[in-house]
């Protein structure tokens, strides 16, 4: 699992950013919109601090 974090964490933050979410989506041939993108990201980010 850690790899696998590792391979999207492109930055290297120690967190999945919203446009590194999206090229996750996207790699699993899922295209989200910005709305539903948006969405996503809040209802992971329960703490609101980006990862």
């Amino acid at each position: 699992l850690r790899d696998a974090f590792d391979l999207f964490d492109r930055d290297q933050s120690g967190a999945i950013s919203s446009s590194e979410l999206k090229q996750i989506l996207i790699a699993l041939n899922f295209h989200p919109t910005d709305s539903l993108l948006r969405k996503i990201m809040k209802e992971m980010d329960t703490d609101g601090n980006g990862s």
